[in-house]
C-alpha cells in the first residue's frame, strides 16, 4: 500500500458507551474506542482508515464507507441484528479482524471490497476453522455477503484480492460469496495456506461447465478450488442461501444449491435433488425377498440415509398386527445407499410381514 493513500486526519473517541443512531461522520481517518457500541441507521465514512475498537459492538441498518482499510477489533461480542439487518460495509484497501470475538456473527451484513486497478488488496481474518460444517456459522463472525469488486480498467490492470489468517489455522465463513464482478477470479483471488474461505452460496459471472454430462451449481464448481481453501458448506441454510422445501409433510429450510443440485441425491431414491419434488424425504423400503437356502430367510433391502438408525419389525397378522422388533440397523456409511439384512424365518411360520422405520431423526 502506498503511504499517500493514508488519511491525514484522525478522530478518536475514548468513551465507555457509544450509541450511534442516525449519526453521519465523514472524515479523513476515523478511530473509535468504546466499551459498548451500537451503530443503527447511521453512516461512518472516511477517506482513510476506519478503525473500531470495542468490547461489544452491534450493527443494524448501518453503513461503513472507507477509501482505505477497515479494522474491527472487538474483544467480546461483534454482531448484527440478524439476516434482515441490512448493514453495508465497503472498503478499498481490505479489511482486518485480527482477533476473533468469543460471540457474535454478521449474517445480516454485506462486506464489499472495491479494489483499485492493479493493486493488491489484503484481507486478514481470525475466524476459527470448524470445517465444512454449519457450526462454522455460529459465534464465529460469519459474514452475510462478501462481494469482491474490481475498479476501472480491470481487463488491462486486474487487482489482486489477497486473503490470509492471523498465523494459525483460520477460516472466513460467508453465507454468500459473490465473485460475479471478477472477469478472471482464478488470477484475481489468492488465499494464503493458513486460511480457508467457506461459503454456503456463490455467484460467478459465467455458467459452470457440465461434469459427466450433468450441469453444476456454482457452489459445486467452486468447492475444493485453490488447493482446498475454497469450500462449500452444503448443510448451512442462511439468510442468503436458503430455500423452503417440504420434507415428510413439513416445510423446512435447506441450502438452495443443495436443493437444486443435479448431482446430489440426498434421499437416495435415484433422483437428483434438482429433479425431485421431495428430495429430503426419508428413504423408503425398496425390496423384500425370501431365500430358501441355506435356510428359510427373509431378505430385506431399503435405501438407507447415512448415519441413521433403522428398526426392522415383524408380525404374523397384518390385519391386527403386533409388531415385534427383530433387529436395529445402523447405516455407518458416509453416503446414502441401499442396505440389506437377512432375517431367519421362525420354523413353522406360515406367514411373516415386515416393516422398516427410522429411529433417529
Amino acid at each position: 500500500r502506498s503511504p499517500t493513500r493514508k488519511a491525514i486526519g484522525v478522530i478518536g473517541c475514548l468513551i465507555t458507551a457509544l450509541w450511534l443512531l442516525g449519526l453521519n461522520l465523514a472524515v479523513a481517518e476515523l478511530a473509535i474506542l468504546t466499551r459498548s457500541g451500537k451503530v443503527e441507521g447511521g453512516t461512518l465514512s472516511a477517506g482513510g482508515d476506519i478503525r473500531l475498537f470495542a468490547n461489544d459492538l452491534k450493527f443494524n441498518q448501518g453503513t461503513i464507507q472507507t477509501g482505505s482499510r477497515l479494522d474491527l477489533t472487538v474483544t467480546n461480542a461483534l454482531f448484527d441484528a440478524g439476516g434482515g439487518s441490512g448493514n453495508s460495509f465497503s472498503c478499498s484497501d481490505g479489511f482486518r479482524l485480527l482477533i476473533k470475538p468469543p460471540t457474535g456473527d454478521l449474517l445480516g451484513t454485506a462486506m464489499e471490497t472495491i479494489a483499485p486497478a492493479f493493486a493488491e488488496v489484503d484481507h486478514i481474518w481470525a475466524g476459527a476453522d470448524r470445517g465444512a460444517s454449519k457450526a462454522g456459522f455460529l459465534n464465529n463472525t460469519a459474514l452475510g455477503t462478501l462481494l469482491l469488486t474490481p475498479g476501472d480498467f480491470e481487463a488491462l490492470f486486474p487487482p489482486l484480492f489477497f486473503f490470509a489468517g492471523t498465523g494459525g489455522s483460520n477460516a472466513l465463513y460467508v453465507d454468500f460469496l459473490d465473485l460475479s464482478q471478477l472477469l478472471d477470479y482464478r488470477n484475481e483471488l489468492q488465499i494464503n495456506p493458513d486460511l480457508v474461505i467457506y461459503f454456503a452460496s456463490a455467484g460467478l459471472n459465467f455458467i459452470p461447465p457440465f461434469t459427466n454430462g450433468v450441469p453444476q451449481q456454482p457452489e459445486e464448481y467452486l468447492d475444493g478450488q485453490f488447493g482446498g481453501r475454497l469450500r462449500w458448506v452444503k448443510d448451512f441454510a442462511g439468510p442468503n442461501s436458503s430455500v423452503a422445501v417440504v420434507s415428510n409433510g413439513v416445510s423446512i429450510q435447506v441450502n438452495r444449491a443443495l436443493r437444486n443440485s443435479m448431482i446430489i441425491d440426498s434421499d437416495g431414491d435415484g433422483i437428483p435433488n434438482g429433479s425431485d419434488f421431495f428430495p429430503f424425504n426419508n428413504a423408503l423400503v425398496a425390496k423384500l425377498a425370501v431365500a430358501k437356502q441355506p435356510a428359510l430367510t427373509a431378505v430385506v433391502s431399503w435405501n438407507a440415509i447415512a448415519q441413521k438408525i433403522y428398526s426392522v419389525q415383524a408380525t404374523t397378522n397384518f390385519i391386527s398386527p403386533n409388531w415385534q422388533t427383530i433387529l436395529n440397523y445402523t447405516n455407518t456409511a458416509t453416503t446414502n445407499g441401499t442396505v440389506t439384512v437377512q432375517i431367519p424365518i421362525p420354523p413353522g411360520s406360515l406367514r411373516q410381514f415386515y416393516r422398516v422405520g427410522m429411529l433417529s431423526p
